[in-house]
């Protein structure tokens, strides 16, 4: 026993040695001498890592280092095909040079590319099961891994997967130059459980293949960055062709995803946005960009892209999960976006979390979980109520319906008003206005119901206007802009003096834009802009005018920590920040916007 014991400890140091030090290669890495020249790139640990990695992997530990590892597969060349306009594959040339580029530009410490004969199943079998897996092994899971095949695909008769052709293939029915779907997914499992994300990308004809030996499902999360997970992406479904558009492109599977990222279209929400005095929005970049709407957008391209060949759209992609336990799914990082022509003159990049430093017409919507202060909103629609849940997901306040219009209240108002503050939430209400209504007798409506206390947040007058005016079809008819105006304006001044407090305003982007208008800049302004869905046409969130957001509800209607329908909200603001906006006194956002840096 105590031998046996022996030899297990000498075994991790050696393992332990064989990523940490003890190098074989002139670059660095730890591999026999004949595999030295498959990195294309090895940065040893160091350098701090990116800090939208590390803020998102497991922030409360530094130690190990979190490292990033991409090994591309990628065969462009069969030279034993019997026709020799098969023998080049043109479309995973390109690919190859793309992802290597994007690798880099990703900031992946390695890059280990098996290209045409080099990727031998020996090879791809030893960087999968023993280099990779041993390497995520000894940093304790802190690893992000990406396996990227391109190349082409053969596929299974009788149900049965199919494979990925490998250069030495007289055809794409050669076996012993192919690698079974059904034998490489074991691999990318067992990978995906050392890792912490884990994403492979299948670029092949057939490679659908591989599911449902893996997964087809989504998992419990492939869009939030900030847990365990692992994916896997075929290119098309297991009985149809991959394609790429000829010329200098890659394939339509690979091109779309680095245009996903690098330009931040798929993910406009956690890329980084700004959005302009007339309304106009433009992605800044600087954040980040999760593999949900990833596969959304390249879905939509190959939805809305005809393919010259059929006339007809590409194949869809598939997605399935590795990791059945994850929670959690991979991201890639969005770079800065400098080349718009109608970036004003000024740094976005220094910005208060809602507005452009100096600039308050210029609002900036960074990725939500980058805010430290969050909340929740939610109604009698919610159901009830775990609290405590709630509380413990790390939100920091939460709104609730009290009142609407002249007679209504919420009934779940009192119980819900209780039980955030049994759980020490820091708690407040909204009013929903009737535009039909007078100022007078919706104000008695919330002041016979909303108790007056201290420590509450101040209050929200809920306008619930859109492109076609209230929400409500009942008060269409009320549409008089200047009434409604003047009718805000009198309920705002007798909730700010009742209960002591500036009243917060919620609206959608219309209802800002048309009743608001710039009109009302001493009140907070609470922004109702949900994730869009990472189609190519997607914008982005839209706020226009001089005013800053003050909160940002920026997921709307999901179920959360066992609530089956809430609201989720961003404060743009630090603690102190928002203990100011308790109290109060101020429209907070935009005096952070108006005020300069102060430099220290």
């Amino acid at each position: 026993m105590l031998r046996t014991l022996a030899l297990s400890f000498l075994s991790l140091v050696a393992l332990a040695l064989s990523v940490y030090g003890a190098h074989a290669c002139d670059n660095g890495a730890d591999v026999p001498d004949d595999k030295c020249g498959f990195f294309k790139q090895f940065i040893e640990d160091g350098d701090a890592v990116d800090d939208r990695i590390s803020s998102r992997l497991d922030p409360g530990s530094s130690e190990p280092a979190i490292r990033s590892y991409a090994l591309v597969v990628d065969i462009n060349n069969y030279p034993n095909f019997a026709l020799a306009e098969d023998r080049q594959l043109l479309p995973a040339k390109h690919d190859l040079e793309n992802l290597v580029a994007f690798f880099k530009v990703q900031k992946f410490e390695e890059i280990i590319v098996l290209e045409n004969a080099d990727a031998s199943r020996q090879n791809i079998q030893y960087f999968l099961e023993d280099y990779l897996s041993g390497s995520a092994r000894a940093r304790d899971g802190r690893a992000r891994i990406v396996f990227a095949f391109s190349g082409h695909g053969a596929q299974g008769e009788n149900g049965r997967p199919g494979a990925l052709v490998l250069s030495g293939a007289r055809n794409k029915n050669d076996s012993a130059n192919t690698l079974k779907l059904n034998a490489l997914a074991p691999m990318l499992v067992n990978l995906a459980n050392e890792s912490y994300h884990f994403l492979a990308l299948i670029g092949s004809c057939y490679s659908g293949g591989m599911f449902p030996m893996i997964d087809n499902s989504l998992g419990e999360n492939y869009a939030f960055p900030r847990a365990k997970g692992a994916h896997a992406v075929s290119s098309t479904t297991a009985d149809q062709l991959a394609y790429g558009l000829g010329g200098a492109h890659g394939s339509i599977f690979f091109d779309s995803l680095i245009e996903a990222v690098m330009t931040g279209r798929a993910d406009p929400i956690y890329a980084g946005m700004a959005s302009f005095e007339d309304g106009t929005t433009l992605i800044t970049g600087g954040g980040i960009t999760r593999l949900g709407p990833i596969a959304n957008f390249i879905s939509a391209k190959l939805d809305l892209t005809k393919n010259p060949l059929t006339g007809e759209s590409f194949p869809q992609l598939r997605t399935g999960t590795l990791r059945p336990d994850g929670s959690g799914a991979f991201f890639f990082l969005v770079p800065h976006i400098r080349d718009a022509p109608s970036v004003p003159s000024v740094n976005v990049a220094l910005n208060t979390g809602s507005a452009v430093e100096e600039h308050p017409e210029i609002k900036v919507f960074n990725a939500p979980d980058t805010y430290k202060v969050l909340g929740v909103d939610i109604s009698h629609f919610s159901g009830e109520v775990d609290w405590n849940a709630l509380k413990n997901k790390g939100l920091r306040f939460a709104y609730m319906k009290a009142t609407e219009g002249k007679t209504f209240l919420d009934p779940q108002f009192k119980a819900n008003w209780q039980g955030s503050q049994e759980a020490g939430m820091k708690r407040g209400a909204y009013h929903v206005v009737n535009f039909c209504r007078d100022a007078e007798s919706q104000f008695e409506n919330i002041r016979n119901n909303v108790p007056k206390e201290n420590a509450a947040l101040p209050l929200v007058i809920d306008l619930e206007w859109y492109k076609d005016g209230p929400f409500v079809k009942k008060q269409r008819h009320c549409m008089d802009i200047d009434f409604i105006r003047s009718s805000l304006k009198d309920l705002l001044r007798m909730v700010q003096n009742y209960y002591g407090k500036i009243p917060v305003i919620y609206a959608h982007e219309e209802g800002i834009r048309e009743i608001l208008a710039d009109k009302f800049p001493e009140y907070p302004l609470w922004l109702q802009d949900w994730t869009k869905d990472g189609s190519p046409n997607d914008q982005g969130p839209t706020l226009s005018g001089q005013t800053p957001w003050t909160i940002w509800q920026f997921a709307g209607e999901i179920p959360y920590a066992g609530v089956d329908q809430v609201d989720l909200n961003a404060f743009f603001g630090t603690e102190e920040q928002f203990d100011q906006f308790a109290a109060g006194q101020s429209n907070i956002a935009l005096q952070a916007a108006l005020a300069p840096r102060v430099e220290q």
